[in-house]
């Protein structure tokens, strides 16, 4: 297949961190065997657990979110039937007063200007809220089953 194994290497132990390509024939041989080597049945073994924990990990953390999410989900209609039972007006009033503040910070978040002075802390918690309430409504349409 090419050179024998007795060939002695020129460069020493020197060219061992060169890549296969820049070293001479009989270098590149013996760092293809090692890669071989390194690569073997156990070294397949370790990268495919490997690689199944980290898909497993995944999942876990993908269940956990979905699961934070839809309870959050629960927890406003929860919310929301309770107060209504209590004071339907109250719950008009504080549902009207919620979407007030995220068309507030959508309307900051459409406006902003590059070089413009900074918004306040209400702006700024309203535009995080805006982006908060996007994100989890976006995570809800793809775990709630459609009708």
């Amino acid at each position: 297949m090419g050179m024998p194994h007795s060939v002695p290497d020129p460069g020493g132990s020197a060219n061992k961190d060169l890549p296969i390509r820049a070293r001479s024939a009989p270098q590149a041989q013996r760092a293809l065997r090692q890669q071989r080597r390194d690569y073997s049945d156990h070294g397949r073994r370790w990268r495919l657990a490997r690689r199944v924990g980290e898909l497993f990990g995944e999942f876990l953390a993908e269940a956990l979110l979905a699961s934070v999410a839809l309870a959050l989900f629960a927890g406003v209609l929860a919310a929301a039937a309770w107060g209504w039972q209590h004071s339907p007006a109250a719950t008009v009033v504080l549902v009207a007063g919620i979407v007030l503040f995220l068309a507030f910070g959508v309307h900051q978040l459409a406006t902003r200007r590059a070089g413009q002075r900074k918004r306040g802390r209400l702006a700024a918690a309203a535009v995080g809220t805006v982006v908060f309430v996007l994100v989890w409504a976006m995570y809800l349409v793809i775990y709630l089953p459609s009708p």
